[in-house]
């Protein structure tokens, strides 16, 4: 970790460094990431049955996960239950809005828990993005040196992605700004 007194850098991916000149000790450093892994698939499971209302199977896979992300997991004690899920991760009316409906609160809390664990794991890596796209989550951000909020609203035209400009010169039709 390193950084400053305005902000701290905790790197999430080692450097793999290849010297390039032996005598100067110099190089250019390499950072593998993988594109699409068994965490991601997981959690992709998890919310699959949460949406099918399958919890027991859902709950199995949360705690795999946990299994493998939480350091000392006692798997005779450590268990993530149903009622910790709906008391830990509470429904917020109007948080999530996906263009298709949810059957009920606790369908809306396992939700919940999985885009956290997500949200977590996946940080500085762009996949939450599809959740913000996919859930219509509003985005909300607080930046202490101005001592601002600023925040992107749901339905903003600006969470779209723009046509390229060689699409466009093609005849194809921007995006709505």
């Amino acid at each position: 970790m390193f950084g400053s007194s305005e902000g701290f850098n905790n790197p999430k991916f080692d450097e793999y460094f290849k010297v390039t000149n032996q005598s100067a000790g110099t190089g250019r450093g390499y950072t593998g990431l993988v594109l699409f892994g068994n965490d991601e698939a997981l959690l992709n499971r998890a919310e699959a049955y949460a949406m099918q209302e399958d919890y027991a199977n859902c709950l199995n896979d949360l705690n795999v996960f946990l299994s493998k992300k939480t350091e000392g997991y006692n798997s005779g004690t450590d268990i993530l239950t149903e009622d910790m899920v709906l008391n830990m991760f509470p429904v917020t009316p109007g948080e999530l809005t996906p263009f298709y409906t949810f059957k009920d609160d606790k369908q809306i809390s396992f939700i919940n828990a999985i885009l956290k664990f997500r949200q977590k794991e996946f940080y500085h890596e762009g996949v939450r993005w599809f959740d913000v796209r996919r859930f219509n989550i509003a985005i909300k951000r607080y930046y202490r040196k101005d001592d601002i909020d600023v925040e992107l609203p749901k339905d903003d035209l600006r969470r779209q992605l723009q046509v390229p400009e060689s699409a466009i010169n093609f005849g194809l039709t921007p995006n709505p700004r």
